[in-house]
């Protein structure tokens, strides 16, 4: 869930922080749900899922990446 994790680390993490709108800020990481993100690419993707997610979600989240793909799988 989106709005939770950006909830979660509303002060972000170290010098980074999380937001949803698209800016150019150099300490911004631009967090997206993988559907909204169809059509889109970023220089870095970190996909952060769990176990259980579509095959299109997944295909969609592994092609957004130009270079690197970092992926995160929530284990219960």
């Amino acid at each position: 869930d989106l709005e939770s994790f950006v909830e979660k680390y509303k002060t972000g993490i170290a010098k980074w922080k999380f937001v949803t709108d698209r800016t150019n800020g150099e300490d911004e990481i631009f967090v997206s749900e993988v559907g909204a993100y169809k059509g889109l690419e970023s220089d870095m993707v970190i996909y952060i899922h769990n176990e259980n997610i579509s095959d299109n979600l997944n295909y969609i989240a592994y092609t957004r990446a130009k270079y690197y793909l970092i992926e995160l799988i929530l284990k219960k």
